[in-house]
């Protein structure tokens, strides 16, 4: 029963995480995208000279919330890997062999579990802001 808690937490946590990436990087494009044709529309004189950056600003600001909460599902999915393992090292010198139950290996931590997809969350993250960039920079 631990060790399905731990499961489900992780589950939890994966669908989570990819929820805050879809928001954040729709948020993001869709501020960007609704500027530009906004700001586009505008006769040239009349385009505001701070509002491509508070664009930008604002797109910054979304993805740091985003990857707070993205690295905060991260956190608590490494803690129930973490906690899974003391559960098989607990039953494990008790002589109940839970990898050979199970046909897996419990490993400690996020070591090859999540790294590759933390940095692609990160890089998806950190390129969602490029839209409001690109915006600031055209219409400045």
């Amino acid at each position: 029963m631990l060790l399905e808690d731990s499961q489900k937490l992780i589950a939890a946590g994966k669908t989570q995480r990819w929820d805050v990436i879809k928001w954040t990087v729709g948020l993001n494009v869709g501020l960007a995208t609704a500027a530009a044709i906004f700001l586009n529309k505008t006769p040239p004189p009349a385009i505001p000279t701070k509002g491509p950056l508070l664009i930008l600003l604002f797109s910054i600001i979304i993805a740091g919330v985003g990857l707070s909460l993205v690295l905060h599902y991260f956190d608590r999915m490494t803690n129930a890997r973490d906690d899974a393992q003391q559960i098989a090292e607990y039953m494990k010198k008790r002589d109940i062999d839970l990898a050979a139950m199970t046909a897996k290996a419990y490993r400690q931590g996020d070591a090859g579990y999540d790294r590759r997809e933390k940095r692609a969350f990160i890089v998806a993250i950190a390129a969602s802001i490029l839209p409001a960039a690109i915006a600031w920079i055209a219409l400045s």
